[in-house]
């Protein structure tokens, strides 16, 4: 990441790609977020609508096995009521009764007035007689008192005698009358766990489960055979307490129909819950998010891999379009590097591209030629003026040279006319000051010695004249 950091400041191509892909994955990113959140309304509206389905499908399924059972009691209910008084018959009837149903794992018909009764089971694959069911008195077991008491047909809740059962039953019991007056009822016995992998096996959805419950908190039907006994659910939120399944458990007594999200031991779940038919049973329906949404998680997934390899090649894509683009820039850059450090003949390669960047090199092109002749006129210019200033140079030597000359010429014509000036000065301060004493000879030669120091002076400034003369001419 530092690595790539430090490139992207050196490189105008890898920095304008990451801005383009930025740009795109945000874009991207938008478009995804609001492609699945609309996804995930809709997922979760047909998953909702398919879990209604598939809860009254259950309960159509659950109608189906019980109504096989309803369908067989009420067949031979008829005959029983008219040979109440038969035990043989009844006895046989009820034998029978268990041979063509072979789902059904007892029969039993019992008295209201003390009698015995008449009670047969399947056993080890074979049909038994029972004596007994349960340790309470008949009247008082659920089976007998309740359809007694409310004069229907009823589905008792789970029902448990570990003696006559290894697994918990429930059971059908109708009302038998005699002159419109209750005397007794008959009974069929199936079992919980065979209802169970029944409706499991008709599952529509994989993944998920099913449960009836009783209004008393026992499950009769549950993926989970050693929950099929009374009192499990209340058993249950003992151990593991939640206070969603215990909300939802009040809601499913309490015969009410909806939805709840929850996490259902340890899974986040959608738990559809409706009351059982004219029962005081409710079924619920568990559909674990996982199996939702799990088209809509794969999807995601999917979407992120190509989102994360369609940018890394668009990445890579930009990168080499702009670089292609940008390369005469590059070019550029290098040779106004090679200006900047004096190379100024260094040729700037032209194009024959049609935009900007195409007229620019040429204008580069085109500038590079033109500063490259300018220079090499001025470095002909500077030959010229420098061998002129060599020329200039040698005439200021000779000059000075003339100078020199000239001035040791004039010191010496100087010092040469210092005598006879002073001869001159002399001879007139003599005669100035004793010009009365001197004689005619004296004056005759004094004079003799003006003249001849003048003409050495005049001499001398002849020659001093011819020089200057010769010098203007040259």
């Amino acid at each position: 990441m530092r690595r790539l950091k430090i490139l992207s400041h050196k490189s105008f191509s890898i920095r304008l790609s990451l801005w383009i892909v930025a740009f795109v994955a945000l874009l991207f990113v938008a478009n995804v977020v609001i492609m699945f959140y609309f996804a995930h309304q809709a997922i979760k509206e047909e998953a909702l609508a398919r879990a209604e389905k598939t809860v009254d499908a259950a309960i159509l399924s659950i109608d189906n096995l019980l109504s096989s059972t309803e369908t067989a009691v009420n067949n031979v209910h008829w005959s029983v009521e008219h040979h109440t008084n038969q035990p043989d018959a009844l006895a046989a009837y009820c034998q029978e009764f268990l041979v063509s149903n072979p789902t059904i794992e007892g029969c039993a018909i019992a008295f209201l007035d003390g009698r015995e009764m008449v009670y047969y089971y399947r056993k080890n694959k074979q049909i038994v007689k029972g004596d007994h069911f349960g340790t309470a008195p008949l009247a008082q077991q659920e089976w007998v008192e309740r359809p007694v008491k409310e004069g229907r047909a009823i589905w008792t809740d789970p029902l448990v005698d570990e003696t006559v059962y290894p697994h918990p039953i429930i059971s059908y019991s109708v009302p038998l009358r005699e002159k419109g007056r209750i005397i007794g009822v008959i009974a069929a016995d199936i079992s919980l766990v065979w209802l169970s992998n029944k409706i499991e096996h008709n599952m529509i959805l994989p993944n998920s489960s099913f449960a009836l419950m009783s209004k008393n908190g026992s499950f009769i039907i549950h993926p989970d055979s050693t929950m099929l006994k009374p009192g499990s659910v209340s058993q249950t939120l003992e151990k593991a307490p939640n206070e969603q399944l215990k909300q939802l458990a009040q809601s499913m007594i309490a015969g009410e129909s909806g939805y709840i999200y929850a996490d259902f031991y340890g899974y986040p779940s959608y738990i559809f819950y409706k009351p059982y038919k004219n029962t005081k049973w409710s079924i619920d329906y568990v559909y674990y998010e996982g199996q939702i949404f799990a088209g809509y998680y794969y999807l995601q997934f999917l979407m992120m891999v190509i989102g994360i390899i369609g940018l890394i090649v668009l990445f890579f894509c930009c990168f080499l379009l702009i670089e292609r683009i940008i390369r005469p820039l590059r070019e550029l850059d290098g040779a106004v590097q090679q200006l900047t450090a004096g190379n100024y003949d260094e040729p700037i390669p032209t194009s024959h591209r049609s935009d900007e960047i195409g007229h620019l090199q040429r204008a580069f092109h085109s500038m590079q030629l033109s500063l490259s002749n300018y220079l090499h006129e001025i470095k002909q210019k500077q030959l010229v003026l420098s061998e002129h200033n060599k020329a200039l140079q040698v005439a200021h030597d000779h000059a000075q040279e003339a100078n020199r000359i000239k001035s040791t010429f004039l010191q010496n014509m100087t010092d040469q006319m210092v005598k006879p000036s002073e001869a001159i000065s002399s001879i007139v301060e003599t005669i100035q000051q004793k010009h009365q004493q001197l004689n005619k000879d004296d004056i005759t030669q004094m004079t003799k010695k003006l003249d001849d120091n003048s003409k050495a002076i005049t001499s001398m400034l002849t020659r001093i004249l011819e020089i200057s003369e010769k010098k203007k001419e040259e």
